[in-house]
Order: structure tokens, then sequence, then C-alpha cells
């Protein structure tokens, strides 16, 4: 009877350990593409700035 019910353990932690690395990689793959996201926030400013400045000699 206890050999059933840690059977039974270890099964369950076994699916908790799977639901957890796929919880795991998923955030992950969120954090990626925030990290993206921030990338190509930072070069669309900086192309902001470059169009400004190219403007600016243009008119000169």
């Amino acid at each position: 009877d206890a050999v059933k019910i840690m059977a039974k353990d270890l099964v369950r932690t076994r699916r908790y350990v799977k639901k957890f690395i796929t919880m795991r990689a998923n955030v992950q793959a969120v954090s990626l593409k925030i990290q993206t996201l921030k990338s190509n926030n930072s070069m669309a400013q900086a192309m902001k700035g470059v169009t400004k400045a190219m403007a600016t000699m243009n008119r000169q």
C-alpha cells in the first residue's frame, strides 16, 4: 500500500517537473521577445536621431 502511494507521488512529481520546465521555457521565450522589442525600440530611437541630424545638415 505504501509502495502504491510512493509510486503515485513519483508520477505526480514527474508531472510537476515537466510542467515547471514548460513554464520556464515559456518565461524565457517571453523574456527574449521583450529583449527583442527593447532592441527594436532603441534602434528606432537612434534612427530618429540620425534622421533629424541629416535633415538639419541638408538644410544648411
